[in-house]
């Protein structure tokens, strides 16, 4: 008995002493790129890489991990590519050089808690790239698969949606910030000094009416061949359930004015029905120059022209008049990360008004003064005629429509829900709201979404 005991202890202590493979091939956990536990969002080729400033993905762990490990792989640009990341949607965003190699990334959150991880890249212009090799987690932690949002926003824009010149890039941007206020999937498809029109700009490549189109951004001009490749839209994880364009600074400064432009935006905005026939889309005015006594608004005539020419019915140029401020940019263009959060600010009301709902409660301002113009525009004092309301829900009604009885009572707007999307119409005033709340009363939205004759 004795020496059985003493065997045991012998045993016990060789097995100490000598390292046990097994559990030290199990101490790391290796995500492949290819994992669908790996939530994409932006532009990502096979490999896969990227160009985009505000490109990256999401990791969803039932218990947060202790380690964290990103492997970039060769290709990537040199000086490091700047990212930013979080844990959580509320979480402080964390500024990280990414080399090519191992990149210890810091976790802000307690190991074991459940948490959504988030990287988002701020790279910018010339060969910018990054390519994802693997993923290294502890082996204690545990991934699972990513439930998206119900919102899903896509920002096509220039420098200002890009957030150049700002702390921490694209997280700091007014499309960013706006895409939080809603708990939205973010899609950025930004572009420093892009122009809408088909020409180099301050971009060094190609327009956006051709590059949105695109995998790659600007920096395809110093890939080996100078060529790109086509975007399949079926890549994205869920497709956008409202994109917002924010183009024409650039345009303007190029000298790409007057019907030229505004046939250029035309055609693109018919283009991009093509890839997506239903999410509604949100023009952008351009916000304006800032100086020290007051804001210079331009291309006013082009966007008219724009907003006369729309497609269909579920496209909207907003007009972000007084949007921005004296002081709210670094330059007399480029805002500042507070005048970001102004324009954020701004933008979440007017989505607000327009239907869209605030993850737990009100819209956070009560400021904003905005105006839809669609493809039947109405002025925004004078009341529709009995006449412009009939037209109006030619447009609007047909089978199987709905009409939101809050909006009609509450934000003078008339909404139709309908299969192809939301068809609105802005500033009823409050006569013809009530006639139409009791004309359309077999279509009426009740509280609980559904019409009376659907029940």
């Amino acid at each position: 008995m004795q020496f059985a005991w003493f065997t045991a202890l012998l045993l016990t202590a060789a097995a100490a002493a000598s390292p046990n493979t097994d559990v030290e091939a199990r101490a790391t956990q290796v995500i492949q790129p290819s994992s669908s536990l790996i939530w994409y969002h932006g532009r990502w080729d096979d490999i896969p890489s990227t160009w985009w400033p505000g490109s990256g993905f999401k990791l969803s762990f039932s218990k947060a991990p202790s380690t964290l490990i990103l492997n970039i792989g060769s290709s990537a640009s040199s000086p490091p590519i700047i990212a930013s990341t979080r844990f959580g949607s509320s979480g402080a965003w964390t500024t990280v050089n990414l080399n090519a190699g191992a990149n210890t990334i810091p976790v802000t959150v307690s190991a074991g808690s459940p948490v959504v991880f988030d990287v988002v890249t701020q790279m910018e212009g010339g060969n910018a790239r990054l390519e994802l090799t693997s993923i290294e987690i502890d082996a204690a932690a545990q991934l699972t698969t990513y439930t998206p949002s119900q919102y899903a926003f896509e920002f096509i824009g220039d420098s200002i949606s890009a957030g150049y010149n700002d702390p921490r890039g694209v997280v700091d941007a007014y499309s960013f910030k706006t895409g939080d206020n809603f708990k939205a999937e973010h899609n950025q498809i930004t572009q420093s000094g892009i122009c809408m029109t088909d020409d180099a700009c301050y971009s060094g490549g190609r327009g956006m009416s051709y590059l949105y189109f695109r995998t790659q951004n600007s920096a395809y001009v110093y890939l080996t061949g100078n060529t790109t490749t086509a975007w399949d839209f079926k890549k994205y994880k869920v497709a956008p359930t409202h994109i917002f364009i924010n183009l024409g600074t650039n345009d303007n400064s190029f000298s790409h004015t007057g019907t030229a432009f505004s046939n250029v935006f035309v055609s693109f905005l018919k283009n991009l029905r093509t890839v997506h026939p239903k999410a509604p889309v949100f023009i952008l005015r351009p916000f304006g120059w800032t100086s020290a006594t007051g804001v210079t608004y331009y291309f006013q005539a082009e966007f008219d022209a724009v907003a006369a020419a729309l497609p269909d019915n579920n496209m909207f140029v907003v007009d972000t008049k007084g949007w921005i401020r004296p002081g709210d940019t670094v330059d007399g263009t480029h805002p500042t990360p507070d005048g970001h959060t102004n324009l954020a600010t701004q933008l979440t009301n007017y989505l607000v008004n327009f239907g869209l709902k605030l993850p737990g409660g009100p819209p956070i301002s009560s400021t904003s003064s905005t105006t839809v113009t669609s493809s039947t525009k109405t002025s925004s004092t004078a009341a529709p005629t009995s006449t412009q309301v009939a037209q109006k829900w030619g447009q609007c009604g047909g089978i199987g429509v709905r009409v939101d009885l809050l909006s009609l009572i509450s934000s003078n707007s008339l909404i139709v829900h309908r299969s192809e999307g939301l068809c609105v119409w802005d500033h009823l005033h409050g006569l013809e709201r009530l006639l139409l709340a009791v004309s359309l009363s077999s279509h009426i939205v009740t509280g609980s979404g559904e019409s009376d004759d659907e029940r």
